[in-house]
Parts: structure tokens; sequence; C-alpha cells
């Protein structure tokens, strides 16, 4: 049910994301913004999505993905040993 759920999510993002420029015209006459800074967006949104896989692959080998998905949503592990485990590995990627 996650991985259906996380998957639904990700290609609504990425969904989104490639829509841009469909909306492209109508979203720079609206806002009065110039296509170039509505075109740097997209670019941005690519490259953090680029960057943070990286992040995310990096520390998934090094810490088990549940961990980190536990830490990032600030639900942090309920027992000692994991807890300092987690500690050490993040410490140890930094």
């Amino acid at each position: 049910m996650i991985v259906a759920a996380s998957g639904l999510l990700g290609c609504v993002a990425v969904g989104a994301m490639f829509s841009l420029p469909v909306f492209l015209r109508p979203m720079s006459q609206n806002t009065g913004w110039s296509v170039t800074v509505i075109s740097l967006a997209m670019t941005l949104a690519f490259l953090s999505v680029a960057f943070g896989s990286i992040a995310w692959g990096g520390l998934s080998e090094r810490v088990h993905p549940w961990m980190i998905v536990q830490r990032v949503i600030g639900h942090p592990p309920t027992d000692q040993a994991s807890a300092g485990f987690l500690e050490r590995s993040v410490i140890r990627f930094v």
C-alpha cells in the first residue's frame, strides 16, 4: 500500500512538473511573470529532484530506507539501539 501511494504521488508530482510547458503562456499572461521566470522554476524543480535523488540513494545504501523516512517525517525510532545506529550512520554520511 505504501509503495502504491508513493508511486502515485511520484507520478502526480512529475506530471505536474511536465505539464508546466502546457500552461506556460496562460500562467505568464495571468500572473504577469515572464516566461523565463516560470521556466526557471521548472528547471530548479528538476535539479532539486536530481540532487535529492543522489542524496536519498547515498543515504539508502548506508541506512535502512524506513529509518530515513521515520526520521524525515518526524517519528524517531522507538528503541535506543535503532536511534543510536541511525545517528552514527547519518553522522558518518555527512
